[in-house]
């Protein structure tokens, strides 16, 4: 079963919002109530075996969005239930449970083990986990020489789009409404008389730092004097080869090297589409890998939990897409 952290929350009766005799939590005082959970009404329900209790519940967010996916169950027994995708639940408890359970990976677990169940009672429950991760922030960067290689079996003729998260302030060769160009095999680009070894761009993007689970977040703390090497490293794990690694660390390495210790995040593909730059193409590529690094100079070892970062196997086909970029965001915008 999932290690899980257990929240106990006190019993409503201590807040006012629930007797005795079931009856049902005033409006008043479910718009107050700052609770993990309300009980709505506590009442004999026809067919309700007399040493069995029947709760229903729903789980919401604090913004009444439904949570679905969540798990439901007795303390103890090891099988849950799953609420559907309205956040609903029902089950059946013996009169003589102690404690039922509330979890979803993205809340804090509700414990609710106070609760009186009554034989041949229907309990109608609400509840609002509350979020256990840390809130998106938005911060204002540059998107620093993402350039795009395409490479292609036979000679081809290709339209490419892009749809940065901001505005694009430099490209190479000119962007116009996109780029229609020629490739082949060896990667070059020709657009009229003029060929180029990749597309080229800059933009300043507005960059959601990514989130964290508790204080741990996936990346790498690198030291600088070995940033060569760790790049070497992670870029052939990500499929980068020999040229399009040499590009990347000519044009990196020097900059991260001023500072002794950096903390590097790659967003990777959906990830590098969703907060950096989409792209459409015609033809679609057969396969594609676009790697954007975040990273955060340091003068001094910062004490952060990191999880290491690994990247899906990606193999090349006839038609290949590859494009790399970088931002660096300072430590006050953590």
């Amino acid at each position: 079963m999932v290690k899980r952290f257990l929240i106990v929350i006190s019993l409503l009766t201590s807040l006012g919002g629930y007797s005795a005799e079931g009856s049902i939590v005033s409006e008043e005082f479910r718009l107050k109530s700052k609770a993990d959970y309300i009980i709505i009404s506590n009442a004999p329900a026809i067919g309700v075996p007399g040493n069995k209790t029947r709760i229903k519940g729903v789980g919401k967010t604090k913004d009444g969005d439904f949570i679905k996916g969540a798990s439901v169950g007795i303390l103890g027994q090891e099988y849950p239930l799953v609420t559907d995708d309205e956040g609903k639940f029902e089950i059946i408890v013996n009169s003589t449970d102690t404690a039922i359970y509330y979890y979803h990976r993205d809340y804090q677990e509700i414990l609710i083990n106070e609760i009186d169940f009554q034989g041949g009672h229907e309990i109608v429950i609400e509840i609002f986990p509350k979020s256990n991760k840390k809130l998106e922030k938005s911060v204002p960067v540059v998107a620093y020489k993402p350039v795009i290689y395409v490479y292609a079996k036979e000679r081809l003729d290709v339209d490419l789009k892009l749809e940065p998260k901001g505005k694009l302030t430099f490209t190479y060769p000119k962007y116009e409404n996109g780029w229609s160009f020629k490739t082949g095999n060896s990667g070059s680009i020709q657009i009229n008389d003029k060929t180029y070894p990749y597309l080229f761009w800059e933009g300043e993007i507005a960059l959601a730092l990514k989130q964290r689970q508790g204080d741990v977040t996936k990346g790498f703390l690198v030291q600088t004097d070995s940033i060569i090497s760790f790049f070497e490293n992670q870029l052939t794990a990500a499929g980068l080869n020999d040229r399009e690694r040499a590009d990347f660390i000519t044009f990196w390495g020097p900059r991260l090297q001023t500072s002794p210790f950096v903390m590097i995040q790659f967003l990777v593909d959906d990830e590098y589409a969703d907060q950096v730059a989409s792209i459409a193409m015609s033809p679609n590529p057969e396969s594609m890998r676009r790697i954007f690094m975040v990273y955060t100079p340091f003068l001094s070892k910062p004490k952060i939990k990191l999880e290491p970062q690994t990247f899906k196997p990606f193999k090349r086909k006839d038609f290949t897409v590859i494009e790399w970029g970088g931002s660096k965001i300072n430590p006050v915008a953590l």
